[in-house]
This record gives C-alpha cells, sequence and structure tokens, in this order.
C-alpha cells in the first residue's frame, strides 16, 4: 500500500467522521501519521498551522528515503497545495483529488474514463495555471513584461479546449432512451445513497443475487442492473456508485452517468441507519441536492422509497427523530420509510413491495381475465404477480393478479390467443 500522512482541520462545532480514512483505504493508502489542528481557519500559505507543519516536515525529513503523500481531508487552494509540495517534496491530494484518484483506478468504459478525465481537468486546471505563474516568475522565462501571462493564459486555452473536447465526445455518447424502462418493457429501479450506505446489500435482498459487498468504500464502483422476480412482475434493479460531497463543477462532470438514474418514477435511498444524526442528515441533504439538481425540470413528480439500511445493527435510541426530519424534507405522499436487516430478507421485500405498488400506482394493474387458455398461462406468470387462479369445465381459467402497466397489454395478448 502507498504511505500517506492525513492532514485533518477539525472545524468548530464540525462533527468529524472517519470519511477522509474510508477513501484513503479504498484508494490504496496507509496512514502513517495523522495531524489535527483545531483553528477558526487554515494557515493561508500552506494550510497546516506554522507549528504542525514544522512537525510535519521533520517527520518526512526522518524518512527521506521513503515515498509518502500528503492527504488533506477537505478541499485547499492551488497555491497553498504548491506551497505544501513545494517545501516537502510530497505529493498533495486532497479529498476531491482523492475521490477522483478511486474512480480512475475503477473506471473500465470509454464513457466514464472521459467524465472523470474531465472532472480531474476542471479540479486541477487552477493549481496547473497557478504553479505555471509561479515557474514563470520564479525561473524568470519572460524575457519581456507580459510573457508570463501569455504563457499561463495558453495553459488555460489548451485545458478549455481539451474540456470543451470531451464534453462533445460525452453528448454524442448520451442516451436518446428513458432509463425509466428496459427494452423489454420492466421498470428499473435505481439505489442511490452515499458509499458504505448499504445498498449493495439491500440490492442483494431485493434480486437474491450475490453481489461483492465490503466495508471498504466504492466497492461498487458504476451502475449494474439485475432483474428481480421477487415481486411476481419483473423489476430492474440498479446498483448505483456511492455518493460523495463534491464540488458543483466537478459534479458537473458526472451528468451522463448520473441523469438517467433521476428519470425513472421511484428512487430508492439507501440511508445508513448506523450513522449519527449529524453525519446521517449532512448526507440526506446532499442528497436532496443532487435530487433537485435532476428533478427540478420534471413535470410528474418523483416518488422515494426511502430505506434504513442496517437497521439490525443500529442503536434504537440514535433513529429518534429521523422521521421527522424526512417530513420536512419531502411532499407528504412522496415518500414511504422502511427498514432493512439482513436477517430479515423476506420481511424486506415485502414491505418494499407494497411500498412501490402504493407510490407508483399509475404504473400498476390490478387485472381479472377470462377464458385464459393453458399455453398462455407461462407467459401471464413470467410478466406478473398471479393472486388467483380459477379453471373452467372447458379448460379455460380465470386468473386475478397484479403487474406492471407497460407489461399488461403483453399479457393481454397472450391470453386472447
Amino acid at each position: 500500500m502507498k504511505k500517506a500522512v492525513l492532514a485533518r482541520w477539525i472545524k468548530h462545532g464540525e462533527l468529524q467522521t472517519d470519511e477522509m480514512i474510508d477513501l484513503a483505504r479504498a484508494a490504496g493508502y496507509r496512514i502513517e501519521k495523522l495531524i489535527e489542528f483545531k483553528t477558526d481557519k487554515p494557515h493561508r500559505d500552506h494550510f497546516i498551522p506554522q507549528q504542525k507543519f514544522e512537525g510535519l516536515k521533520e517527520f518526512l525529513e526522518e524518512r527521506q528515503a521513503e515515498e509518502y503523500t500528503i492527504l488533506i481531508d477537505g478541499y485547499i487552494y492551488p497555491h497553498q497545495m504548491i506551497e505544501i509540495k513545494n517545501q516537502t517534496e510530497c505529493e498533495v491530494v486532497d479529498k476531491v483529488m482523492l475521490v477522483l484518484e478511486i474512480f480512475e483506478s475503477k473506471a473500465s468504459t470509454k464513457d466514464v474514463m472521459l467524465q472523470i478525465e474531465m472532472a480531474k481537468m476542471i479540479y486541477t486546471s487552477p493549481q496547473v495555471t497557478t504553479m505555471i505563474s509561479q515557474n514563470v516568475q520564479t525561473e524568470r522565462q519572460a524575457r519581456e513584461r507580459g510573457a508570463g501571462e501569455q504563457i499561463t493564459d495558453v495553459a488555460k486555452t489548451n485545458i478549455s479546449n481539451r474540456i470543451a473536447r470531451i464534453r462533445k465526445q460525452l453528448n454524442g455518447m448520451k442516451s436518446r432512451t428513458d432509463l425509466s424502462l428496459s427494452n423489454d418493457n420492466v421498470y428499473r429501479v435505481p439505489i442511490i445513497g452515499f458509499y458504505s450506505a448499504g445498498k449493495s446489500t439491500l440490492f442483494n435482498i431485493l434480486t437474491g443475487s450475490e453481489q461483492e459487498v465490503h466495508e471498504e468504500a466504492f466497492t461498487t464502483m458504476f451502475s449494474k442492473i439485475q432483474r428481480s422476480d421477487k415481486f411476481g412482475y419483473p423489476l430492474d434493479f440498479i446498483d448505483t456508485v456511492g455518493l460523495v460531497d463534491l464540488p458543483n463543477n466537478v459534479l458537473n462532470a458526472f451528468n451522463l452517468l448520473l441523469e438517467p438514474l433521476f428519470s425513472v418514477p421511484v428512487i430508492t435511498i439507501a440511508l445508513d441507519s448506523t450513522l449519527l444524526l449529524n453525519e446521517w442528515e449532512r448526507q440526506l441533504e446532499h442528497i436532496n441536492e443532487i435530487i433537485f439538481r435532476f428533478t427540478r425540470d420534471r413535470e410528474d413528480e418523483v416518488k422515494f422509497i426511502i430505506v434504513h439500511t442496517k437497521i439490525d445493527e443500529a442503536d434504537k435510541g440514535m433513529l429518534r427523530g429521523r422521521s421527522d426530519i424526512l417530513k420536512v424534507s419531502y411532499p407528504e405522499g412522496s415518500y414511504i420509510e422502511i427498514a432493512s436487516r439482513k436477517d430479515r430478507p423476506d420481511n424486506v421485500v415485502e414491505e418494499f413491495k407494497k411500498a412501490f405498488e402504493f407510490l407508483a400506482g399509475k404504473l400498476i394493474v390490478n387485472f381479472r381475465l377470462e377464458s385464459v387458455t393453458p399455453s398462455a398461462l407461462s407467459a401471464i406468470y413470467d410478466r406478473a404477480r398471479v393472486e388467483s387462479q380459477e379453471w373452467n369445465t372447458d379448460g379455460t381459467c380465470q386468473v386475478e393478479g397484479v403487474t406492471l402497466k407497460p407489461l399488461y397489454s403483453e399479457i393481454q395478448q397472450h391470453a386472447s390467443r
């Protein structure tokens, strides 16, 4: 594993979490030294307070033969990053760059690679131009007045042109179809939430699959789709990449990845019950910001199944007040809460089914078909939850059941043959 020093600024009144440690582990770093400091604001030049910074340099000098990366728990200015790098001769990685590093290590498709490249260029361009500007001034490369500014402008233009070319490529890849329905008229239900929120465990319960589940952040890197037969009618569930709090300009680079997830009628939100209330609220707030960004122009009302995950691991006292917060966050009738626990998967499926059918009322058809031939029954069972079946004396039967609206016309065609 790569060796790292983690610098953590503990802001006044802010709850400190292990998020950065989780991200570092996912990126393959082993944190060998933790520097924590409580100040009103970070050091103007190198983020870390002077005394702590001197201690960091001493630590690194004693291990001069070893390579370290300095991880910053938060976001820092380009000149601060450059100053730390110049004085320590170590690579400096803040939270955004760390997340993008994880994404890059796990990317496998061209569209995702392009989105990551664009996000990195958007975020690091101020650092690149600041470094070029400083190098020009320090090394006196500009022999005449204004040459330094010209070099910096050229760098900015090159970066802007590359970002524009990537955007053009991504627009060409953008799907023209709605993710709501699969090609065979089955509705898709994305499961969204922060990394390590229990999305993959919930996905496995609802689909009966055995997708890899780890405590490590971003086990599920990019969306995976699995069809479930646990509801009678088919549903496709999407296990999505874990959300993480990123600046808006960086998040915009991933529109191609995120936009389709919010075009569906019903979205599942996984919220980790084991989190302390402050962290739980922070994650909920960020999720809602993303939801609003991608659904604000929709004419129909999006509905939500909010799943309190890891409920069997949570302290009951910690769960108080969370339903009240949700009432303020979502319109009445737009969501239903359910609980998820690994030791009662059948209960989770049953509660999810009730919630989905209530919220997706317009998508659900309760039907009764007369004189159905035996040859048509198989197709009906594949597309519906049959709740009663009565045989007639002529060898046909009456069938009552529940299915998705897009599948009902197919059922009628089979029943009429």
